[in-house]
């Protein structure tokens, strides 16, 4: 009996200290397991502005969308390269655009551009990966025998060269 009232008079006359104890040592496990964390906000945000310019192609995972269909056999070798002087040059790439032109932001903003001055092409995805066009074909912008049957609705999804 007398070694346990040894170790229960010692625990209350320490209880201070080891109180103090647990509690330098909870928060040194705590700071510990914070620091080992990522902060995303330490990496600089890149502007999707800057990530446009370059060659995209369909590769592996792209497609060419026409109102709802795949049509991407139809573009094989599809690709456009945007300058950064704000040229672009396409393979494979017409009727859906030319194969040389200008590009420039319609907006302030990234989800718009405008090829030649006046077609309007929306971007829904543009990232270091992926690019992700929308645009409409209209008849009136469309010349010879297939009008018909290439105006339209496309989505045309191109991954990076």
């Amino acid at each position: 009996m007398k070694k346990l009232d040894w170790i229960t008079q010692t625990v209350e006359r320490n209880a201070y200290r080891i109180g103090l104890i647990i509690i330098t040592l909870s928060l040194l496990v705590i700071v510990s397991v914070l620091s080992g964390c990522s902060d995303d906000d330490d990496k600089k945000a890149i502007d999707p502005r800057e990530t446009l310019p370059g060659t995209w192609t369909l590769g592996a995972n792209g497609s060419v969308v026409k109102d709802g269909s795949d049509v991407t056999d139809d573009y094989a070798g599809l690709q456009i390269a945007f300058a950064a002087n704000s040229t672009y040059t396409g393979t494979n790439s017409e009727p859906l655009w030319n194969n040389a032109g200008t590009w420039a932001w319609a907006t302030t903003s990234t989800t718009a551009l405008t090829l030649d001055g006046d077609f309007a092409v929306f971007v829904t995805t543009l990232d270091s990966e992926a690019l992700v066009l929308r645009f409409t074909l209209a008849a009136d912008d469309l010349e010879g025998g297939r009008v018909s049957s290439l105006a339209g609705e496309y989505t045309v999804t191109l991954e990076r060269n």
